[in-house]
C-alpha cells in the first residue's frame, strides 16, 4: 500500500475522473452523492490510498480561514473518507487516517475538523480526534445556518484558550454543507 497527496487543481482529468468514480461507487447506498461529489469550490487537496496501481482509499481536505472572536483559524474541513468496500475493517481506513494527520500537522491549518455518523465514534477517536462536546458546528447553506451535528476536532497548532473555544462554542464554518455526504 502507498499513500499520495495531490492538489486538487493538479489532478489531470484521468485522475479526477477516476477518484469521482471511486467515490461515488463508495457512497452507492446515497444516491445523492453523485450530484456533488467533488464540487465544493474549497476542495483543496486529497491523500490518496493505492494497491499497487489499484485506488483503494480517499480522503479529502477542504481548506477554509474564518473568524471566531476576532481571530481567524485555517480549518481543514475532512470529507469523503473512502476505503473499497471490501477491504473496510482491515486497518486500511485507520491507515490512511493517521497518514492524513501527518499531512494536516506538515501545513498551515490550526484544526482538522470533520462530521460523521455516530457509528463512526469509534473509527474517528482511533485516528486521534477527538468529539466536540460543547457548543455546534454551523455552516450556511442557502443563506440558513445548519447545524453540521456530529463533529470531531484534530487540534494541530491550537493553544489551551484556542481549544476551549473550539470545545465549548457554537462555530459558523462559512457556505457551504459539509454533513450531505454522511446523511445515511
Amino acid at each position: 500500500m502507498n499513500t499520495v497527496v495531490k492538489n486538487i487543481k493538479d489532478l489531470n482529468s484521468s485522475e479526477r475522473n477516476e477518484i469521482v468514480n471511486f467515490l461515488i461507487w463508495c457512497f452507492s447506498e446515497n444516491p445523492d452523492y453523485k450530484n456533488s461529489v467533488y464540487s465544493n469550490p474549497d476542495l483543496d487537496s486529497c491523500v490518496l490510498l493505492h494497491q499497487g496501481k489499484e485506488l483503494v482509499g480517499h480522503v479529502g481536505i477542504t481548506r477554509r480561514k474564518i473568524i471566531q472572536n476576532d481571530k481567524p483559524y485555517v480549518i481543514a474541513g475532512i470529507g469523503d473518507v473512502a476505503i473499497k468496500p471490501e477491504l473496510r475493517h482491515s486497518g486500511l481506513g485507520i491507515q490512511i487516517m493517521n497518514e492524513l494527520n501527518k499531512v494536516l500537522k506538515s501545513q498551515d491549518y490550526d484544526v482538522g475538523i470533520l462530521f460523521c455518523h455516530p457509528k463512526l465514534h469509534d473509527f474517528y477517536a482511533k485516528s486521534g480526534w477527538y468529539k466536540k462536546e460543547v457548543g455546534k458546528v454551523f455552516a450556511e447553506r442557502k443563506g440558513v445556518l445548519e447545524d453540521q451535528r456530529l463533529t470531531y476536532l484534530l487540534p494541530l497548532k491550537l493553544d489551551k484558550t484556542d481549544m476551549d473555544v473550539w470545545n465549548s462554542e457554537d462555530i459558523a464554518i462559512g457556505i457551504g454543507n459539509w454533513w450531505k455526504c454522511f446523511s445515511r
